[in-house]
């Protein structure tokens, strides 16, 4: 699969796959929320259990997007540290440095300058650069 894929869009990944757990994180948030906010109400009436179903199809719910949260937890750790393994094979310090900031550590460019101590112009300059070699290293270790 990655083979098909550019360096940025391989590295990406990571931030969606982040991006997907923080979505999913706050809508367990929601239905937690929703569910401690199910009111009982009782009457001498005989009626359906709906309450103990809403709160039954939440709970449900709730775990089965716990479980994609781990999932996906899972998922981004092993793409980290696949991710990692290639970043340490490019040889300048500042483009792994870059790459780790921007992809690992979902910086942008311009906080990545900025903690460097370099111009955002040249960390522009040096993300392409790394972008190129980490696409070349991607290559050969697809190949093995």
């Amino acid at each position: 699969m990655r083979c098909n894929m550019t360096a940025k869009e391989y590295l990406y990944q990571l931030k969606d796959i982040d991006d997907l757990i923080n979505s999913n994180q706050e809508e367990v948030d929601r239905l937690r929320a929703l569910a401690t906010n199910i009111s009982v109400t009782y009457s001498d009436e005989p009626h359906g259990s709906g309450t103990s179903d809403k709160v039954g199809n939440t709970v449900v719910k709730i775990a089965d997007l716990e479980n994609e949260i781990n999932d996906l937890i899972d998922e981004l750790i092993d793409l980290k540290r696949e991710s990692i393994s290639i970043i340490k094979q490019i040889k300048g310090i500042r483009e792994r440095t870059i790459l780790i900031k921007r992809y690992i550590n979902n910086k942008t460019l311009e906080q990545s300058a900025v903690e460097m101590g370099i111009s955002y112009t040249w960390t522009k300059q040096l993300h392409g650069i790394a972008l190129l070699e980490f696409d070349k290293l991607m290559k050969v270790s697809v190949r093995k």
